[in-house]
């Protein structure tokens, strides 16, 4: 219960951090009064600063992080893998393909939820073959060779989609910006549109926590205690799938936040996936949250990613987890 009350107040710290930066800057305690509606004598423009712009903002973030925190700790426990991730695996290449694909081939009159279904078939498309490349159990190298083949494909790909647009600059910057991960010009309209698979993702995840937690014993074990492997593998997969397709469909490609978050709440809560999964999606959201304030604390001198910030930080993160694997393989 400490551990849940002290996420969720970070998580509001870093709402409130997030809402204060931007090329007008407010007082950390200031914007937190108008998020709370107790400041005085608040000036219509802080106000709507504040409420109007970046709070959907950060709301957009909060939900994108959340849905790549939960996948990556839905992956690691199906695959009894720590380095299983949506982007090592593939899926947020897929995504990121489906959602550049659907920018190229729809016209701007299609249905708003044109992208997001996108992302998520060629995001579901890429788990699955991965998952069938690797030999079906998914054996740790086998699962990273896949996973670096079909992100590999699908990057490439996503980028043969990007030349074949440069003539039309607006059409190429959206795709660039999915291709980077970035928030800027998201609203409420876009909260709305990740918000529902993200939620419903991480409840069914969460609902799937126990089985989860056989798993870990091994398949055999885990059959003997009632657990249907193939049918716990399908659901996780397509609920992955569901939550990274819509949060890469709105955030754009953030890379290694899914493989962050679960580890820094593993060592924090322990192994159980119940609270594993709910939080790595208040680590996730904290995550992005933050990558997406310092990347406006920087505009004037820099133009970063949220992408960018968690690539540079998860790269290294993952390649130490990994020489701690090789290490441990050799002893």
């Amino acid at each position: 219960m400490r551990a849940a009350l002290l996420g969720l107040l970070v998580l509001l710290l870093a709402v409130a951090i997030s809402a204060a930066i931007g090329s007008s800057a407010l007082p950390f305690l200031r914007a937190l009064a108008i998020l709370a509606h107790t400041a005085d004598d608040v000036r219509p423009w802080e106000q709507a600063v504040v409420l109007d712009v970046r709070l959907p903002r950060v709301a957009v973030a909060l939900l994108s992080g959340a849905g790549l925190g939960v996948s990556g700790a839905a992956m690691q426990g199906l695959f009894r893998n720590e380095l299983a991730e949506p982007g090592v695996l593939g899926v947020t290449s897929g995504a990121t393909l489906g959602a550049v694909v659907a920018l190229y081939l729809l016209p701007a009159t299609a249905s708003p939820i044109a992208v997001p279904l996108a992302s998520f078939a060629a995001a579901l498309g890429c788990v699955l073959l991965v998952h069938r490349l690797a030999g079906g159990h998914a054996p740790r190298a086998s699962l990273l060779l896949a996973g670096v083949a079909v992100s590999g494909v699908a990057g490439a790909l996503a980028s043969m989609v990007l030349s074949l647009s440069v003539a039309d600059w607006e059409l190429g910057r959206q795709m660039l910006s999915w291709m980077m991960g970035g928030l800027e010009g998201r609203g409420w309209a876009h909260a709305g549109l990740v918000g529902p698979p993200v939620l419903v993702g991480a409840a069914l995840l969460l609902v799937r926590a126990r089985e989860l937690d056989a798993l870990a014993l091994g398949e055999e074990s885990a059959v003997g205690l009632g657990v249907d492997v193939a049918r716990l593998r399908r659901s996780v997969l397509v609920l992955v799938a569901l939550s990274t397709g819509a949060a890469v469909a709105v955030a754009g490609s953030i890379a290694f936040l899914g493989l962050m978050a679960p580890h820094v709440v593993r060592a924090l809560v322990g192994p159980s996936h119940r609270r594993v999964v709910a939080g790595s999606a208040i680590a996730g959201a904290v995550g992005l949250v933050l990558a997406d304030a310092l990347c406006r604390a920087v505009a004037g001198m820099v133009d970063l990613r949220p992408g960018v910030v968690t690539a540079l930080l998860g790269g290294p993160f993952f390649l130490a987890l990994l020489a701690r694997d090789l290490r441990a393989v050799r002893a």
